[in-house]
């Protein structure tokens, strides 16, 4: 025999069951809102106007390294942004300038991998953590880097061959000299309309200033907010070098860096 409910019934069954859903609901979010964001006890950490910001630039692994952020409000939760943006320079020792945007892998969670330092040393990274509205909150903080992503395969202060310099002469005309010109003065064709303006090479490849390595990942990934395009994707490895080799021999003999000419 079926028993059924009383019309008066079923309101109160519904009622009680919105109310079990609506207190499941507030519980959950009360559980989020209370979650901490575990950070790696190795990380670097910094303040950041009312966030916490842990920053990790991991190991060097078969030619490329992790970099990594996590990003906290003051009660250690989650913080809601669109992304990092890192900055490392290394002041007064070399002018090159590496831009990392870390994309959003989990709640507070931030990543990038590749290959970014050309040198080992201690690199100053400038943070910008950018929230989706215009604000952004600025941290700095300073990062050890045991050795480069990337090493020369001529060797440290050997000079290559003749035949891979021929082969980066060559490569050069062909991809390069129109914007950057013949002689590496940054006075190409191409590049006279550019803003902003091919790098002179002469300048850049005084000696001190920028080891092989940093020149060849440069080449391999371009410049951010310039028309130089990354060439990693267009050249080998091999071309890559025979090219920064090349772009070695624009340095103005036994010239030695000023002071200005180590600013970014």
């Amino acid at each position: 025999m079926v028993r059924m409910l009383a019309p008066t019934s079923r309101p109160l069954l519904i009622a009680a069951g919105l109310a079990l859903a609506l207190v499941a609901v507030l519980a959950g979010a009360w559980q989020l809102g209370q979650r901490r964001l575990a950070v790696p006890p190795s990380a670097l950490v910094a303040s950041a106007d009312g966030m916490r910001v842990a920053l990790q630039v991991g190991p060097l692994v078969d030619g490329r390294r992790a970099i990594e952020a996590w990003v906290s409000d003051e009660r250690g939760r989650p913080a809601e942004l669109q992304s990092v943006g890192l900055r490392f320079t290394m002041p007064f020792i070399c002018a090159d300038i590496i831009d990392v945007v870390l994309v959003p892998v989990g709640a507070g969670h931030f990543r990038a991998s590749g290959a970014f330092f050309g040198m080992a040393g201690s690199w100053q990274a400038d943070i910008t953590l950018q929230s989706s509205g215009a604000s952004s909150r600025q941290a700095r903080l300073f990062v050890p880097v045991e050795r480069p992503d990337v090493v020369a395969p001529f060797g440290a202060g050997r000079p290559p061959d003749p035949a891979f310099l021929a082969a980066g002469r060559r490569l050069y005309a062909a991809n390069c000299a129109s914007c950057h010109g013949a002689g590496g003065a940054g006075d190409g064709p191409r590049g006279l309309g550019l803003t902003p303006r091919p790098t002179n090479l002469v300048e850049h490849m005084v000696a001190g200033k920028h080891t092989d390595e940093q020149t060849f990942l440069t080449i391999s990934a371009g410049r951010p907010g310039t028309a130089m395009p990354a060439w990693g994707d267009k050249l080998s490895p091999d071309e890559i070098w025979q090219l920064a080799a090349y772009i070695r021999t624009f340095a103005r003999p036994s010239a030695t860096p000023a002071q200005s000419e180590l600013r970014p």
